[in-house]
């Protein structure tokens, strides 16, 4: 799994170089054609160049990503109770994230989005952890996406959607949206009422917390419509930075400890076996 830290709203992925390659193949493709078929009009070779090769229009099924939540080797209940690598026990009352431009990539590299830019994945919300997206038969290679709000949302005024204020993930316009939340309580909590809650986001300038996740597919079959990607809860603890509930049961401002959370966080997916 490939993780990467995002520094500016816009950015080029694998997506820009699947355009990029798209558009060479076209223009050869066309210069061939013109070679052999003088006689046709410039203006209906120019316009087959640019309407040849846009990724992810291309005609086929509809491909399932299917997010399943744990607890290490459990399925995530909410308010069953679990312990962390520190034998901290802890309740989990709310998870939610934002997955931003999910797309996947074929086995000829062709790229493939999903036709919204933003999905909110709720744990309390069974529809909204199935996501799908039009693409071939053929097998899948990769499966990519960013967790969080891009700059130019964070700043650009009232938004609708998944990114509607009412959805409870929203701060301020001066601090923005929140990329990812978990809350519960836990006994080894000190803050009132044992509780603890992440709420994390960032988006400015050494407070980054957007973060790009590959998952390569190892082994494919063409024609699979479900692709299940697992994430574990447990890995907010661990998976970069030791996180324990004592030391720090509450995150609600970008900064230091979001970081963190954001680094161990992009590390709890992966893809399961079976749907």
């Amino acid at each position: 799994m490939k993780i990467r830290t995002l520094y500016t709203g816009k950015f080029c992925t694998d997506s820009l170089r699947v355009f990029v390659d798209g558009f060479l193949k076209q223009l050869l493709f066309c210069v061939s054609f013109i070679h052999m078929n003088k006689s046709l009009p410039v203006c209906f070779l120019i316009m087959t160049l640019f309407t040849g090769f846009r990724p992810g229009t291309r005609t086929g099924s509809v491909l399932s990503i299917r997010f399943r939540h744990v607890v290490g080797n459990s399925m995530l209940q909410l308010s069953d109770s679990y312990r962390n690598d520190w034998g901290e026990p802890f309740t989990v009352r709310q998870f939610r994230y934002y997955i931003h431009r999910l797309w996947c990539v074929d086995d000829k590299g062709i790229s493939y989005e999903a036709p919204e830019a933003y999905y909110l994945v709720d744990e309390a919300d069974s529809n909204s952890k199935t996501i799908r997206l039009q693409a071939p038969e053929g097998a899948i290679r990769s499966i990519h996406f960013i967790i969080g709000v891009d700059s130019s949302d964070n700043t650009g005024g009232a938004q609708a959607g998944a990114l509607d204020p009412v959805k409870g993930m929203f701060w301020t316009w001066n601090s923005g949206y929140i990329f990812a939340k978990l809350e519960g309580r836990s006994d080894s909590s000190h803050a009132p009422g044992r509780y603890f809650s992440y709420h994390v986001g960032g988006f400015k300038q050494g407070r980054n917390a957007l973060r790009e996740v590959s998952l390569p597919v190892a082994s494919t079959v063409p024609g699979t419509r479900i692709v299940v990607v697992q994430a574990d809860v447990l890995a907010w603890f661990r998976s970069v930075h030791p996180i324990a509930i004592a030391q720090s049961p509450v995150c609600h401002e970008p900064g230091g400890i979001a970081l963190q959370l954001a680094d161990n966080y992009a590390r709890m997916f992966s893809l399961a076996g079976t749907p």
